[in-house]
């Protein structure tokens, strides 16, 4: 299964990406910055994957830039476990500048692990908070499957990382790819359709390599998505968004809302969440204010404990 993987992370990003960012022993990801990423000329690499993942819109692919988001994870994968990591977060797309200057270096960003999930040499799971985006995931995260008053403010995000939580988590993409920088605002015919088709075959061979307790969609177009693939699986039980005390206020109609599901004799569930990363979506995760925060969280987390019955 470890070979066959390989091969998966091989066809969807590349040899030369993959053998960059993977330790070739451990199927770990490797410490520290990887600058073979940003040698050589990653756009013709990078429209030569895209030719064999998306051959049909090949047409499109070649006219732009594009990006991948390397799905992210700390320590190994071992499949010889029912759950190869038990929390399967996917989000939408990577969302990746154009060049910029850092320390006079010229840094044209063509791969990324997504949301910074990987050990890294500089300091201990530094790119985690990299930027706000990835703070406020990962404190969301962690303010849902930990009960810990200190997790509930953004400030207090850096302190409080839980490794062995860390090591529970598999990040990745509907879409491992999109256009990269300023071309993102262009309008793209068809990349609604690219971008479902590719997934169509990306993310149901993701989950059945990963075989995850939970799978957290991050907004509706990736929600519905995952219900979608998984609709010809046997659904155990539901939870609507008016269940919630959260969920029956008008602006939070579609969240939170957990299924389960039956996948190969395991159980899955699918928990529809807000963008973990966005400060943006009608104020679901601000203000950054404990009163006001907390009650969401703990509502979440107690409601997922007893959903399902199953090991939290």
């Amino acid at each position: 299964m470890k070979e066959k993987f390989r091969e998966f992370l091989n066809e969807n990003f590349g040899v030369h990406n993959s053998e960059s960012l993977l330790d070739k022993k451990t199927l770990s990801l490797n410490k520290g910055t990887t600058k073979k990423l940003y040698e050589g000329d990653l756009n013709l690499n990078t429209k030569q994957v895209l030719k064999l993942v998306c051959e049909s819109h090949h047409t499109v692919i070649k006219k732009y830039d594009w990006a991948f988001d390397f799905p992210g994870w700390i320590g190994t994968l071992d499949f010889a476990k029912s759950n190869v990591k038990d929390i399967l977060v996917i989000g939408m797309e990577p969302h990746i500048g154009d060049e910029y200057e850092k320390d006079g270096e010229i840094i044209d960003r063509t791969v990324q692990t997504t949301y910074g999930l990987r050990e890294t040499g500089e300091s201990e799971y530094s790119e985690l908070s990299e930027h706000l985006g990835n703070r406020m995931l990962w404190n969301n995260l962690n303010s849902i499957f930990n009960n810990n008053d200190e997790l509930y403010t953004i400030d207090n995000y850096k302190n409080n990382l839980d490794p062995e939580f860390l090591r529970r988590i598999y990040i990745t993409d509907m879409s491992q790819f999109a256009v990269k920088g300023l071309a993102k605002k262009a309008n793209i015919a068809n990349w609604g359709k690219i971008r479902e088709d590719n997934a169509q075959k990306y993310i149901l061979k993701t989950i059945n390599f990963i075989m995850p307790k939970y799978i957290i969609s991050q907004g509706n177009t990736v929600a519905n998505f995952i219900d979608r693939i998984l609709i010809d699986n046997k659904q155990i039980e539901e939870m609507k968004p008016t269940e919630f005390l959260v969920g029956r206020n008008t602006r939070y109609k579609n969240f939170p809302h957990f299924k389960s599901y039956e996948l190969n004799s395991n159980k899955i569930i699918h928990i529809r969440l807000p963008h973990l990363a966005s400060g943006l979506t009608n104020g679901f995760w601000l203000p950054n204010n404990l009163m006001e925060r907390r009650p969401k969280m703990d509502e979440i987390r107690e409601k997922l404990k007893k959903f399902g019955n199953q090991n939290y």
